[in-house]
C-alpha cells in the first residue's frame, strides 16, 4: 500500500472549496503534491509495475559494478508519456513538516488520496503527482496556503489494516443499500 516518509515534495496547487454532506456544508481542500523518487515507489502500487518500465542498463559505464538484481534504470519505453494511473486511498493521515519542533506539523486526517500519474525517467527515477482531500481547521489552511509552490516534507500514513477492513465492510453495506 503506498506510503511516505519525510518524503520531499512540493505543495504545487491548493484548492479551497465546499463539500456537501447533506444539508451540512464542510471546507475541504484538494492539494497536488509532486515528488521525484526513485522508481522502487512503483513496487508499492504493483510488484510488476516497476520492470514493465524499467530494465536493467547493461551498457552504463561500471554497470558491472553493480551488483544489485532490483536495480532497474533504464527506460523500456523512453518515447512513453506520462501516465495515470487509478489508485484511490481512504483513510490515510498525512503530515506535513512545520518548523524544527514537529509540534506545529499540520496532521490531516482521513485524507483521500487519488489522481495519480507517473513520469517515468531515464536513470530510475519517477516524477509522482497526486490529490490529497483533506479536511483542514482554518488555521491549517493559512499554513498550507503558504506553503504553495514550496518545497515541503511530506509524511503519507495508510489506514491500519483494521481501518481498512472496516472501510471494506462499510463500502459492501453502502452498495446493499443501494
Amino acid at each position: 500500500m503506498f506510503s511516505l516518509n519525510e518524503q520531499t515534495a512540493k505543495l504545487a496547487n491548493l484548492n479551497l472549496r465546499a463539500e456537501l454532506h447533506g444539508e451540512e456544508t464542510n471546507v475541504a481542500v484538494d492539494l497536488k503534491i509532486e515528488a521525484k523518487m526513485s522508481n522502487d515507489v512503483l513496487s508499492e502500487f504493483d510488484p510488476d509495475l516497476k520492470s514493465s518500465f524499467y530494465k536493467k542498463d547493461a551498457d552504463a559505464a561500471q554497470a558491472e559494478l553493480i551488483d544489485d538484481p532490483s536495480r532497474l534504470a533504464k527506460l523500456k519505453f523512453p518515447k512513453m508519456a506520462p501516465l495515470k494511473y487509478g489508485y484511490e486511498g481512504a483513510g490515510y493521515e498525512a503530515v506535513i513538516n512545520w518548523g524544527v519542533s514537529g509540534k506545529d506539523d499540520v496532521r490531516l486526517l482521513q485524507v483521500k488520496i487519488d489522481g495519480f500519474r507517473f513520469d517515468c525517467q531515464d536513470g530510475g527515477t519517477v516524477g509522482l503527482s497526486f490529490r490529497a482531500i483533506a479536511h483542514p481547521t482554518p488555521e491549517e489552511i493559512g499554513r498550507l496556503s503558504e506553503l504553495v509552490q514550496r518545497e515541503i516534507t511530506l509524511s503519507l500514513y495508510p489506514p491500519s489494516p483494521e481501518e481498512q477492513l472496516k472501510q471494506q465492510m462499510d463500502a459492501l453495506d453502502d452498495e446493499d443499500d443501494e
